[in-house]
């Protein structure tokens, strides 16, 4: 089986009649992604000079932009693997999965619950963003909290142990109906499974409202909305989108090839503009006309140009095959998965620290440190274990 967006990348060629090959931009895309998350995450905990906060790092360096990457790059990958398939295999499928997402995931809660154990109460910070600092290790770790971190039950606090661990939820809940979304999506016109991403989109902020207990009357506190069960259906729609891509990816790769260079380069600006709407463009838009899922989906639209342009554009492939990008790609869902206990064991080792490049060039050592450390412990073995089931 094929690797979701935050694993090794192996998948199926665009081409019917092709054999397997395994795509190494996609790969070193995830690894450019974590990056960018964990340089997010660390501006949220430590700030960053204003020269560096303003236009164009806001564009490019969107976290949650990222992360929309991520869903469409998970239903892209996972419907190339079944482009050639007869049998749905879902058996196999689904004891791979666990073995390729689940057991790491185990593996970072356990790091953070260790952490947390001794790192907890908060800290002080007077700046605007204390509630995000203080919404990970903010009580000491309980009994039931942790059953549900490791069962996903109900609308839990996500992020009291790992502020990262949000997305995992979602994705582990896609992963497993997906095969079964790709199958129809490569059967079904285009325009119908277009469809069905948008309603899955649509109804799911409502029946989250219907259901979630507690509204955050804080816009700042949104981020909790999100954990909700429901909003599951709205990243699948996001993954359906990329399986869409997939799909049709033989012909776009045909028309890519035809464009002139002038239009590449329309398309490139475009690509970062739509990732990174959210963090400029959708802050001047009427608070009538603003809605988070229809933000997700403009950006969804860049995540669709990248990956395009991953798989087609050759001067962006020379810099994605740089050895470093590809080892961060590696590493990128061990980066992933750690980073968020590293950045907030120094925030407690550290309380009300502003930034410094001190503390920011420590913490890229500790993250990619540890991240080796764990992909090598953790991340290979369940890989292998993946490998070995038939």
């Amino acid at each position: 089986m094929t690797d979701t967006c935050l694993e090794e990348s192996s998948a199926l060629s665009m081409q019917k009649s092709a054999g397997p090959v395994r795509f190494y931009e996609l790969d070193s895309l995830r690894g450019l992604a974590a990056l960018v998350v964990v340089l997010h995450h660390f501006a949220f905990g430590f700030g960053f000079p204003k020269t560096l906060v303003r236009f164009p790092y806001r564009m490019i360096m969107d976290g949650h932009g990222v992360l929309i990457l991520f869903f469409v790059l998970s239903g892209f990958v996972v419907t190339l693997s079944y482009q050639n398939k007869k049998h749905l295999e879902y058996r196999s499928y689904i004891v791979k999965r666990v073995c390729r997402l689940y057991l790491p995931y185990l593996g970072a809660l356990a790091l953070s619950i260790l952490f947390a154990l001794h790192f907890h109460g908060g800290v002080p910070d007077s700046r605007a963003n204390a509630w995000w600092v203080n919404s990970t290790w903010a009580h000491p770790v309980g009994f039931r909290l942790v059953i549900q971190h490791i069962l996903f039950l109900g609308n839990y606090d996500w992020a009291q142990f790992n502020t990262a661990f949000w997305f995992l939820v979602h994705e582990m809940r896609i992963s497993l109906v997906f095969p079964f979304i790709a199958l129809a999506v490569l059967r079904l016109s285009s325009r119908w499974s277009l469809l069905l991403a948008f309603v899955l989109s649509a109804i799911a902020r409502p029946l989250a409202q219907l259901f979630a207990p507690v509204f955050p009357p804080d816009p700042a506190m949104s981020y909790v909305f999100h954990s909700q069960t429901f909003f599951t259906l709205h990243y699948m729609g996001l993954s359906i989108a990329g399986a869409i891509l997939a799909k049709n990816m033989g012909r776009i790769a045909t028309w890519y090839g035809r464009l002139s260079k002038p239009l590449v380069g329309v398309l490139a600006v475009a690509t970062v503009i739509l990732i990174g709407y959210r963090q400029v463009f959708a802050k001047v838009t009427p608070g009538f006309l603003y809605s988070e899922q229809l933000v997700d989906w403009v950006m969804a639209a860049g995540a669709r140009l990248l990956i395009i342009a991953a798989l087609n554009e050759h001067v962006f492939q020379r810099f994605l095959h740089f050895a470093i990008i590809q080892r961060m790609g590696k590493l990128s869902y061990s980066i992933y998965l750690v980073h968020g206990t590293i950045l907030f064991a120094l925030i407690y080792i550290l309380p009300g620290q502003g930034f410094s490049l001190g503390i920011f060039v420590l913490y890229l050592i500790l993250v990619f440190g540890v991240a080796e450390v764990f992909h090598r412990l953790v991340e290979k073995p369940a890989i292998a274990l993946a490998r070995m089931i038939r």
